[in-house]
């Protein structure tokens, strides 16, 4: 079973190692020790990462996470929040699936491009027809926005349907001011927050992650029922953005910061069209 340490932003398979040498296998054990105890367990001279990971380990305890101000996020009535999966390798990485969520559609738009298809004009029409002001992506370096361009540019259309909206990297805007004991990844956070997308039923999708996605498409080589799970997996990941963002909108209607208790969401599973 997968311990709960893991979990822990810095923590990797080289760190949990270390602790486990030392008997040390959930969080709760590792929040009992002090800077010093864990820092020598790590080996390290100073004390500043244990002091980090055992604050990150005290709010996981809590269901905590910190906040030192509101991020400015547009409102999630005009938001379209949206994932991308592309080939791994080549210069000309081909976009294959594509998912849109939002808070008024019930179901959740997904586009697959088989093997000699292309999904740029699909994707095109459909932003034209949406009502939303804000295009939501989650990325460290905006590269879903940037895919979604140069599908449009590669495919000879024009940059009007993303010109008509305002590109939002909801990630960036949570960084500034967001302390999440298990870091600020899509799957990790939106699960600390509340969110079960993650927990269905295709129990070969949960194993899955961007990378295995795109080989197993690059190789051409995958059953209906794979396919289908590649859809879910990329399905899910657009709605746990809209997830996030209903909690932070929760947090900030609270309007406190500093150590504040994860918000309880309602959330219904959405089927895709």
């Amino acid at each position: 079973m997968r311990s709960d340490i893991l979990l822990l932003s810095g923590i990797g398979k080289k760190k949990f190692r270390k602790l486990e040498q030392k008997g040390i296998t959930t969080v709760a054990e590792l929040a009992s020790l002090t800077p010093s105890e864990l820092a020598d367990i790590f080996e390290e001279p100073n004390h500043h990462t244990s002091e980090r990971i055992l604050e990150q380990a005290q709010l996981f305890l809590k269901r905590h996470i910190r906040i030192s101000d509101f991020p400015n996020l547009p409102p999630i009535e005009h938001c379209l929040y949206f994932d991308l999966e592309a080939t791994p390798h080549g210069k000309n990485r081909k976009i294959f699936l594509a998912s849109f969520a939002s808070i008024s559609s019930p179901r959740t738009t997904v586009f697959f491009a088989e093997q000699n298809e292309s999904i740029a004009e699909s994707i095109y029409q459909y932003l034209l027809s949406r009502p939303e002001h804000y295009l939501v992506s989650f990325s460290e370096d905006d590269w879903d926005y940037r895919a979604l361009m140069s599908l449009f540019k590669n495919e000879g259309l024009d940059l009007y349907a993303l010109e008509k909206m305002r590109s939002v990297n909801l990630y960036k805007q949570l960084k500034k001011f967001v302390l999440s004991p298990v870091g600020l990844g899509v799957k990790n956070f939106s699960t600390y927050l509340g969110f079960r997308g993650y927990s269905d039923e295709l129990s070969h999708y949960r194993k899955m992650d961007g990378y295995k996605v795109a080989l197993i498409y690059e190789s051409g080589k995958y059953s209906d029922s794979t396919k289908r799970a590649m859809i879910k997996y990329n399905q899910v990941d657009s709605e746990a953005l809209l997830f996030i963002h209903m909690a932070m909108d929760k947090i900030i209607e609270n309007g406190k910061t500093g150590v504040i208790s994860v918000p309880k969401i309602k959330w219904h599973n959405r089927a895709s069209d």
